[in-house]
């Protein structure tokens, strides 16, 4: 956690403990114990990877729904659609 914690640009020390901490209570996550004890490594649980699997289904069925014009291919867009050639 504290090499997480070591990158600002994913947010501040305090943030990054708050959203590790609500994953565990979701079940999401679970924090092991390494050899180091100031050190934990973290292991998403199959119900994250449950959530996941949703979360590609959903994106790959919004991807299908992309397209406006299913019966025309991307390169034969009907014309007045898109930017100005």
């Amino acid at each position: 956690m504290k090499d997480m914690m070591g990158h600002s640009e994913l947010s501040s020390p305090a943030t990054l403990h708050g959203r590790i901490s609500s994953m565990c209570e979701k079940g999401w996550i679970v924090l092991n114990d390494t050899e180091d004890a100031r050190r934990k490594q973290i292991e998403l649980t199959p119900a994250s990877l449950r959530h996941f699997d949703k979360l590609a289904e959903a994106f790959a069925k919004a991807a299908k729904g992309a397209w406006p014009y299913p019966q025309l291919s991307a390169g034969r867009r009907p014309a007045g659609y898109g930017c100005a050639a």
